[in-house]
């Protein structure tokens, strides 16, 4: 992540996604004026400074206030005002849409509680230097050893459990925002679906691709940018021939091009079929569609960054290892499941780079074309379009 990469809100979105909270005590409700204040990280003037859940006077445009958390919860598992260092508990209202920041009070609690654990342990180890200095030559060097050594255990269990527990509050924080803002992305998905009526056309019958005009999907067919497509199944392969076979239906070469029936809306979306647009992400900014190997490729760099560069034929050994052993490197935000690194999968342009989802935010092929297609509830409806694809698949051109 890097600050001046990522500004993927126009600030009209930031405002209407962010810059609720819930202000401290002595903090007014309101920092409108009528003149404007520069934000104190970019130093662009803001007619209107969030809202802070805590005492500081500071003034932040959305925006930055967004990433600034985004970046303390990456790097240190908790969001913390910038100015303060004061714990930020973040929440969703999937009613608003908005974004709510108060105080972390638990996340207060647990720093006090270590910084008194810290306390005492150094007042145990200046006692103890203080009996060893007082007791002389006399004083049993094997004991005091025996008694250092008891120390560092004890504070090497101490420093464990309070990463423990922070990694636990972390995790809970990223499940928590999940679960709040599911409900309005899947909305998003939906509406998506339902202002293109082809979509669902097309998921649910694989042959309604055939009625299509054939310069139309040519025109889309001409916009894939990826490696030549493979062919189809070994036992397929003669009868169908390669995706990229021009003496093919246009029909028939979208179909093989997305690997699965499945994956025709996405890869139709993807290429902007009838000016189909891009979903948007419940963060207010853009979901694209990705191959899975590459987005797990991603994932797997921003994993191993903070140990440092390592030789490329290394990483990507380990990164190969990982995906022969079925390692979870991406999962859904919507299912929950493991991305196939053979598939594809809708990921936010905005990165980690939004406190919404400081984890990024990934939803599989799957998902997509669940809720944009109306197919939850109709598993019937799905099995007659796996069916009916394998023999469009398998039939003579």
């Amino acid at each position: 992540f890097s600050a001046s990469a990522h500004c993927c809100f126009t600030r009209s979105a930031c405002s209407h996604r962010f810059g609720h909270a819930t202000p401290g005590p002595d903090r007014p409700k309101s920092m409108a004026s009528d003149a404007e204040e520069d934000c104190a990280i970019c130093l662009e003037a803001v007619a209107q400074c969030t809202v802070l859940p805590c005492n500081c006077k500071v003034s932040y445009c959305t925006g930055c206030w967004d990433r600034a958390l985004a970046v303390s919860f990456n790097h240190y598992g908790l969001a913390r005002c910038p100015t303060c260092r004061g714990p930020v508990r973040v929440d969703f209202d999937a009613a608003t849409s908005r974004l709510e920041f108060t105080r972390d009070l638990e996340a207060t609690q647990a720093e006090a509680e270590a910084e008194a654990e810290q306390a005492a342990a150094s007042a145990r180890c200046a006692a103890a230097r203080s009996a060893m200095e007082e007791g002389g030559p006399t004083n049993d060097p094997e004991e005091a050893l025996a008694r250092s050594a008891d120390e560092d255990e004890a504070e090497r269990l101490r420093r464990n459990a309070q990463r423990q527990a922070a990694a636990q509050r972390k995790a809970a924080a990223v499940s928590r925002l999940l679960q709040q803002a599911k409900p309005v992305q899947v909305k998003n998905l939906e509406q998506f679906g339902e202002q293109r009526p082809w979509l669902r056309e097309v998921a649910r019958t694989p042959e309604a691709l055939a009625s299509f005009p054939s310069a139309e999907l040519d025109e889309v067919l001409g916009r894939w940018a990826g490696p030549p497509p493979p062919a189809c199944a070994a036992e397929d392969a003669e009868a169908a021939g390669p995706a990229d076979d021009a003496t093919l239906p246009a029909a028939k070469r979208v179909l093989l091009l997305a690997g699965g029936p499945r994956r025709v809306p996405g890869l139709l979306v993807s290429l902007g079929l009838r000016g189909a647009g891009t979903p948007t992400c419940v963060c207010g900014s853009l979901l694209e569609r990705m191959a899975g190997l590459d987005r797990m490729r991603a994932a797997f760099k921003d994993a191993i960054a903070p140990y440092g560069v390592l030789d490329a034929a290394i990483r990507e050994h380990y990164f190969e290892q990982m995906i022969r052993n079925g390692d979870p490197l991406v999962v859904c935000d919507l299912c929950s499941n493991n991305v196939d690194s053979k598939g594809a999968v809708w990921t936010c342009k905005n990165g980690n780079s939004t406190i919404l989802h400081a984890t990024a935010y990934d939803v599989c092929d799957a998902c997509f074309v669940k809720y944009t297609c109306g197919l939850e509830d109709e598993p019937e409806a799905v099995a007659a379009a796996e069916d009916a694809a394998a023999g469009c698949a398998q039939a003579e051109p």
